[in-house]
C-alpha cells in the first residue's frame, strides 16, 4: 500500500494499523500484524520522524544551520559562531531531573532489598539518566529489557536493561481507549546493510531480515521466547505530546546564531577597517592590494590639504546586544530551563526566592515524573516475572528528587519548630542533605540505643559503685 502523505502524521499506513498526531501507531482487532505489514510500518517511522529525528540530534550535537551556509567572498569576515543551547538546556534540566538517582522503595523489606540489589548491579541510575536525556532530546525514549547473554556467579542469565532511542524503536499500541501496548519494534542494519527488524510482544521476540529482492520483502522470522510477560520495550515520553525539550526554540537557536556571528563579524570589520588617503598620491606599486592592505587612495584635485582616516560604518553594537539578551531570555523562557548565570543567583538568596525560580522547570520535571514513573513500575514488573520476586508492584514507591538548591539554614529552623509534633521521619525528608530518610532514622535510633546504653552503663557503675562504698562501710563499722 502507498502512503498517504496528504494525512501528515495521522492516517492509514498499513492495513489496520495507523499514526496519530503525537506519533503513536495503532492497530486494529486482534489479529497478529503480518512481516508485510510490520515492513510498512517500519518504512513509515523511518521516512515520517527520521528526517525530524535527525535534526534534534543535529541540533544537540551542534551541527546548526548556520555552519552550512554558503561561504561569503574570501575578503569578507564570515565568522560561523555556534550557540549550542539544546545541549546545555538538556543537560541542566536532566541533571535536575535524575541528578539525584530515583528512589524506589516497597513496604516488604525483602522485596525492597531485592530491587536495591538489582538496581545496583545493573547500574539502573545510569541507565534512567540516558534514557531521560534521550526523552528530552527527541520526546521520548525506550528502556530495552533483555537476559544478558552470560551466566553469573549463581549460574543465572541477569536480567539487563538498556536505553533505545526513538530514531530507531517504536510500540504498536492496540486501537482502544486503553491503548495497551501490543508490539515493540526495533530495527538496524546489519552487517550486510539489510535492514534486520526485531518485533516483541508478550510472550516472545521475532527477528526479521530484509530480502535483496526489489520489493523489499522480510523473510520468516526467527521466533524466541522471553520471561518477562510483557512486551520488554518500554517507552518513557517526555511528555504526553512527545514533543522535546527544545523543540519550540530551534527557531530562537537559528536567530541567536546569527546574530552572534554578525556580531563578530563586525568586530573584524572594524579591525580591518579600509585607510581612506586624500589629497595625496600613493603609488600603485606601494599598495599591493586595496583588499589586503585595506587602503583606498583619492587625489585632491583641488589642491586641498592631505587627510587620512578609517572607513567605518555605524555601529549597531547596543542593537546587537540587545537582541542578543532578548533572544537568549526568550531561549530560557520558553524551554523553561533556569539561566543559573543570571545575576538574580548572586548572594544570600533565601529559600522562598529559590522555589519561585525553578517553580516552571520543577512543574516541568513533576509531569516528566509520572511519565518515568509509569515506566519504571513496567520496568519492575517485568524484571519481578523474570526472576519469580511475586513483588506487588502497585504497593512500590517512585520518589524522583529534583535538584533544587536550598537555604539549609531554613530548612533546619523549619525541623526545630516541628520537633515533637510531626514524626521524626517526615521531618528527616524535609532536609535536602539527607537522601535516605528511612536509613538516617535507623542510624539516628541505633545512635540513641548506644548513648541510652552508655548512660544506663554510667548510671549502673555508680550505683555499683555506691553500693560497694557502703558495704565496705558497714564492713569496717561490723570489725571496729
Amino acid at each position: 500500500m502507498a502512503l498517504d502523505t496528504s494525512l501528515g502524521l495521522s492516517g492509514i499506513i498499513a492495513n489496520k494499523i495507523r499514526i496519530t498526531d503525537n506519533n503513536l501507531f495503532l492497530i486494529e482487532g486482534a489479529d497478529n500484524i503480518t512481516a508485510g505489514d510490520l515492513l510498512t510500518v517500519v518504512n513509515s517511522h523511518r521516512e515520517r520522524l527520521g528526517a525530524e529525528y535527525k535534526k534534534k540530534h543535529a541540533y544537540y550535537t551542534g551541527q546548526h544551520p548556520i555552519l552550512e551556509k554558503a561561504a561569503k567572498e574570501s575578503y569578507k569576515p564570515d565568522n560561523r559562531l555556534m550557540f549550542n543551547f539544546p545541549r546545555k538546556a538538556v543537560n541542566s534540566f536532566n541533571g535536575f531531573f535524575v541528578g539525584t538517582p530515583v528512589k524506589i522503595d516497597s513496604d516488604d523489606k525483602e522485596a525492597d532489598k531485592k530491587i536495591a540489589a538489582w538496581m545496583k548491579q545493573i547500574d539502573f541510575d545510569d541507565v534512567t539518566a540516558e534514557v531521560a536525556k534521550m526523552a528530552s532530546e527527541y520526546g521520548q525514549a525506550y528502556y530495552l529489557l533483555f537476559q544478558d547473554s552470560e551466566e553469573d556467579k549463581d549460574g543465572r542469565y541477569q536480567t539487563l536493561v538498556a536505553p533505545q532511542s526513538p530514531t530507531h524503536s517504536f510500540l504498536i499500541y492496540d486501537a482502544t481507549f486503553k491503548q495497551k501496548v501490543r508490539y515493540g519494534v526495533i530495527y538496524r542494519k546489519d552487517t550486510h546493510n539489510r535492514l534486520e527488524i526485531t518485533l516483541y510482544d508478550s510472550k516472545g521476540y521475532y527477528v526479521y531480515n530484509e530480502t535483496t529482492a526489489k520489493n523489499g520483502y522480510l523473510n520468516g522470522g526467527q521466533g524466541f521466547t522471553h520471561p518477562y510477560g510483557m512486551v520488554p520495550l518500554i517507552e518513557a515520553p517526555e511528555n504526553e505530546e512527545r514533543i522535546g525539550l527544545c523543540d519550540d526554540v530551534f527557531t530562537l537557536v537559528d536567530a541567536y546564531d546569527n546574530a552572534l556571528s554578525a556580531k563578530s563579524n563586525d568586530v573584524d570589520y572594524f579591525a580591518d577597517a579600509y585607510l581612506k588617503i586624500t589629497g595625496a598620491v600613493v603609488e600603485k606599486n606601494d599598495i599591493a592590494k586595496i583588499r589586503d592592505d585595506r587602503v583606498i587612495n583619492v587625489a585632491n584635485e583641488g589642491g586641498g590639504n592631505a587627510d587620512a582616516n578609517f572607513m567605518v560604518k555605524p555601529s549597531a553594537d547596543d542593537t546587537q546586544e540587545h537582541l542578543l539578551n532578548r533572544l537568549l531570555d526568550a531561549m530560557y523562557q520558553i524551554s523553561n530551563v533556569v539561566n543559573l548565570n543570571d545575576d538574580s543567583f548572586s548572594g544570600n538568596i533565601s529559600g522562598v526566592a529559590l522555589q519561585m525560580k525553578f517553580q516552571a522547570m520543577s512543574d516541568m520535571a513533576k509531569v516528566k515524573a509520572l511519565k518515568f514513573r509509569k515506566a519504571l513500575r513496567q520496568i519492575i514488573t517485568g524484571v519481578s516475572n523474570a526472576k519469580d520476586m511475586g513483588l506487588d508492584v502497585s504497593e512500590l514507591k517512585i520518589k524522583f528528587t529534583q535538584t533544587i538548591p536550598h537555604n539549609v539554614t531554613e530548612e533546619a529552623q523549619l525541623v526545630s519548630q516541628l520537633y515533637g509534633k510531626v514524626p521524626t521521619k517526615i521531618l528527616l525528608g524535609q532536609l535536602s542533605f539527607i537522601t535516605d530518610p528511612d536509613k538516617a532514622l535507623e542510624e539516628l535510633r541505633a545512635e540513641q540505643n548506644v548513648n541510652a546504653t552508655g548512660v544506663s552503663n554510667l548510671i549502673q557503675n555508680a550505683i555499683g559503685g555506691a553500693d560497694n562504698g557502703s558495704n565496705q562501710a558497714g564492713d569496717g563499722a561490723k570489725n571496729s
